[in-house]
C-alpha cells in the first residue's frame, strides 16, 4: 500500500471517531467508557491501518474492533465484580470467624462463672458471706466488717480463707 492510500485511510478512519463514540456509547451508557474505547478504537486502526486489505472495507473493519473493545470493557467490569463479591465473602466469613468466637469465649466465661458460682455456694456460710457482698456487691472489707459486726482482722482473714478454698474447689474440676 502506498503512502498516500495509507494517509488517506488514515484521515477516513478518523472521520468515523464520531460514530464510534456513538456506537460505544449506546453500548457501554457511560461517556468516559465510550471515549476511551472510541480513541482506543482509533489507536488501533491507525496503527494497523497497513494490514488491512481492502481499504473498502474499513468501516466493517472499524465496527469489529469496535465491538471488541465494548467486549473488553463488560469482560473487565464482570471480573472486577466477581473479585469484589469473593473479597466482600472473604471479609464475611472472617467477621463470621471472629464473632464465633467472641461467641465461644463468653460462653466459656459463663462457664468458668457458672464454675465459681457453685463452688462458692458450697463454701462454709461465713466465708461465702464475706466473698459475696466483696466480689459481687463490690463493698470494702471495712464494710462488710461493720454490717457483719466483725472486727476488719477477722473479715480480711475469712476473705483471704475464702477465696484459697474457692480456688481449690475450682482447680479440682479441672
Amino acid at each position: 500500500m502506498m503512502s498516500q492510500e495509507k494517509d488517506r485511510l488514515e484521515e477516513e478512519a478518523i472521520s468515523l471517531y464520531s460514530s464510534v463514540y456513538q456506537y460505544a456509547l449506546a453500548k457501554v451508557k457511560e461517556r468516559d467508557v465510550a471515549q476511551e474505547i472510541a480513541q482506543t478504537v482509533m489507536e488501533v486502526v491507525i496503527r494497523k491501518r497497513h494490514t488491512l486489505k481492502h481499504p473498502e472495507a474499513l468501516k466493517k473493519w472499524v465496527k469489529v474492533i469496535t465491538n471488541n473493545k465494548i467486549k473488553d470493557h463488560f469482560r473487565r467490569l464482570k471480573r472486577e465484580r466477581e473479585r469484589y463479591v469473593w473479597e466482600e465473602d472473604r471479609t464475611l466469613i472472617t467477621e463470621i470467624q471472629d464473632e464465633e468466637a467472641d461467641i465461644l469465649e463468653h460462653l466459656q466465661k459463663q462457664e468458668e462463672v457458672r464454675d465459681v458460682l457453685t463452688a462458692l455456694l458450697k463454701l462454709d456460710e461465713k466465708y461465702q458471706t464475706v466473698l459475696k457482698l466483696h466480689l459481687i456487691y463490690e463493698k470494702s472489707i471495712s464494710e462488710i466488717a461493720g454490717e457483719c459486726n466483725q472486727s476488719y482482722h477477722t473479715i480480711k482473714t475469712r476473705y483471704r480463707r475464702g477465696m484459697i478454698l474457692l480456688r481449690e474447689a475450682c482447680c479440682k474440676k479441672e
